[in-house]
């Protein structure tokens, strides 16, 4: 389970980057059950999904490149 990832020095990366799936209180009553996971090893709140968004050219692709290459290393 992936609950936070960071990448730094990785082709256009310089500066480090934090993809959390933590999840915030925001909203926490309304919204519980459509996409939080509890994990009560951990005592965490976790999301199921997340999305990636920004501007054209802004490390998108090579964010999730980053993330393949970890998951194949």
């Amino acid at each position: 389970m992936l609950i936070q990832f960071s990448v730094r020095n990785y082709k256009t990366f310089l500066e480090k980057a934090t993809l959390s799936l933590v999840a915030s209180n925001y909203d926490k009553e309304t919204r519980e059950s459509e996409n939080i996971s509890n994990d009560n090893e951990f005592n965490l709140r976790l999301t199921k999904s997340a999305v990636i968004y920004g501007a054209n050219a802004s490390g998108k692709s090579k964010f999730i490149e980053a993330l393949r290459f970890m998951i194949k290393f």
